[in-house]
């Protein structure tokens, strides 16, 4: 409960901030995701902007992440994923005065992966816990979950993700602007592989944009609810995600901006596997420069907060192309 008190607390102080610059569109949170294979069973939103009123915009963005999380060790039980991930998400939004449609669409390639042998090395090098990495065969890929009435055991493959739609209701001011958000997650993702829980999320959530001077600053909270109660033999909860994005503008690259991002929530599962139930978190810091065109390139690095529900790190590339209404 005290990180849902603290989010607000940050809204607040962010919705305080009022000056006379108006919202640049260029600004907008980094896209990165929770990259656990069991959190992307769930609606988990990428933080993003609302367009500008009759505008919309599409992105193509890139996420490599690598991670090892098992349920106990030296010998997993129920829960193992070894692997790197690469993500291709696919995303567009439209507004109309109001109200905006987003939709995100990823494609999922697990890969058994070829950093091992230097993640190793570097935990031991700086004397970091590794989470039971060295306890298993580097670059072996292992996506797998035994349970009393649901198993699996995924091959790296191509996957689809879950459709994830939201509709937004924004609102401009001097500083920024301010938007509600209701969403739905459909599971188009394979349940029989262990990439869907097989049942519908839907969301409520709160997103600000800030904007003053050189500083850029926006927040999201969502309380998710799915529909399926039951999943993997355990009880599934309400849960939340929320973000906090920070940025700097700077001269060089020219309209660039520096930024360093806060994202987590809770999680669904109660299974008593602490790769299912910790709430998972991650920091991220990243930059986007944009081009002569109101299009814009952002690049990110994603390093775990909560090791045991996360990926070790990740990399992040997206191009955003602006969407002009005619005249």
């Amino acid at each position: 409960m005290y990180k849902v008190a603290f989010s607000l607390f940050l809204i607040l102080i962010l919705s305080g901030i009022s000056n006379s610059f108006a919202m640049d569109a260029l600004y907008s949170p980094l896209p990165s995701r929770q990259m656990n294979p069991a959190m992307l069973r769930y609606f988990d939103p990428v933080p993003s902007t609302s367009p500008d009123q009759y505008s919309g915009r599409a992105s193509l963005s890139q996420h490599y992440s690598t991670f090892y999380l098992a349920d106990s060790l030296k010998t997993p039980k129920n829960y193992l994923a070894d692997m790197e991930l690469y993500v291709v998400d696919i995303n567009a939004a439209y507004r109309w005065q109001f109200l905006s449609l987003h939709i995100d669409l990823p494609l999922i390639r697990p890969l058994p992966g070829s950093f091992d042998a230097l993640l190793n090395n570097y935990h031991q090098a700086l004397g970091l816990p590794d989470g039971g990495r060295k306890l298993r065969p580097d670059n072996v890929y292992a996506y797998q979950y035994t349970g009393n009435n649901r198993s699996w055991k995924s091959t790296p493959q191509w996957e689809l993700g879950n459709l994830a739609i939201q509709w937004r209701y924004s609102q401009p001011f001097d500083s920024g602007s301010w938007s509600l958000a209701s969403a739905i997650k459909l599971p188009t993702a394979s349940q029989s592989r262990g990439w869907s829980s097989g049942g519908s999320d839907i969301a409520l959530g709160f997103i600000d944009d800030q904007k003053k001077e050189r500083f850029y600053g926006h927040v999201e909270i969502w309380w998710i609810h799915p529909l399926k109660r039951h999943d993997i033999g355990s009880q599934i909860q309400d849960y939340y995600r929320s973000d906090i994005t920070l940025g700097i503008e700077s001269d060089w690259p020219s309209g660039s901006l520096f930024m360093l991002q806060l994202q987590g929530g809770s999680s669904p599962y109660r299974t008593n596997i602490i790769s299912l139930d910790q709430s998972p978190w991650l920091i991220s810091f990243g930059l986007q420069v944009p081009t002569k065109t109101d299009n814009k390139w952002t690049f990110g690095f994603v390093e775990n907060i909560t090791q045991n529900s996360t990926q070790d790190f990740g990399l992040m590339l997206e191009y955003q192309l602006k969407l002009h209404a005619p005249e």
